[in-house]
C-alpha cells in the first residue's frame, strides 16, 4: 500500500505497521502540524484485499506504507484499524513525526481505550495510554463530543477548540479561531 500525492518528492514517511490483534480495516489521517489542516485521509479500506487472511499482529505479515509528502515539515500520523465482530474492536496509532528527506519508522496498533465519544482518540490524560510511544499531548480534548478531535476541522467563532489545536488540557475555548471575513462582505470566509 503506497500513498504518494506527488512522484518523484524527496520527503517521505515508511512505516511498518503492526497491530496487536488481527485487524480487517484500516484508516489513515494525516495533519501538517504547520498548518494545522488535514493533508491526507483514507478511509477504512482492507489491510490486505487480495489476502484475507492477512495478520498483521505478526511481525512477518507486517504492513508497509510509503507517504510522501510535498514539503518538510512536522505531519502528525493517525491510524485506526478494526477488528472483531463487525469491526468493532478499535486499534490506533497517534503520533508526530518530523519529516525532512526520508524517515522510517515501524509502528504497533494498540487498543483504543478511554474514549467515551467512540471517535478513536483516546481522551485527554487517559492513564491508559503509553505517552512513550503516542503524542499524548495529541490526544481528544474533549471526549464528549465525537466531532471534536485532533483530526477534526476547526470551526471558526464557535468557542469551541474543534480540532484540539491548543493540546490537552488547555481551556477549550483557547483553540477557537476567530471568523475572517476576507472578502469584506460581512460573512466568514468560510461561509
Amino acid at each position: 500500500m503506497t500513498f504518494l500525492p506527488q512522484c518523484g518528492g524527496q520527503h517521505a514517511l515508511l512505516l511498518t505497521i503492526r497491530s496487536e490483534k488481527k485487524v480487517g480495516t484500516i484508516e489513515f489521517r494525516v495533519k501538517s502540524l504547520s498548518t494545522n489542516k488535514v493533508v491526507f485521509e483514507q478511509a477504512a479500506e482492507k489491510v490486505d484485499p487480495s489476502n484475507p487472511n492477512r495478520d498483521i499482529s505478526r511481525p512477518e505479515q507486517a504492513l508497509k506504507v510509503a507517504l510522501e509528502f510535498e514539503e518538510s515539515g512536522n505531519y502528525l500520523i493517525y491510524i485506526l484499524g478494526r477488528s472483531g465482530a463487525e469491526l468493532g474492536d478499535r486499534y490506533y496509532f497517534l503520533r508526530d513525526f518530523e519529516v525532512d528527506g526520508v524517515t522510517e519508522a515501524s509502528v504497533l496498533l494498540k487498543p483504543v481505550l478511554a474514549d467515551a465519544d467512540g471517535d478513536g482518540f483516546p481522551a485527554c490524560g487517559a492513564k491508559e495510554v503509553d505517552c512513550a510511544v503516542m503524542a499524548c499531548r495529541f490526544l481528544d480534548c474533549n471526549d464528549k463530543e465525537p466531532l471534536i478531535n485532533p483530526m477534526a476541522k476547526e470551526v471558526c467563532g464557535n468557542g469551541l477548540d474543534d480540532d484540539c489545536s491548543a493540546g490537552c488540557g488547555a481551556n477549550p475555548k483557547a483553540g477557537d479561531e476567530a471568523c475572517k471575513d476576507e472578502d469584506g462582505d460581512g460573512e466568514p470566509s468560510t461561509t
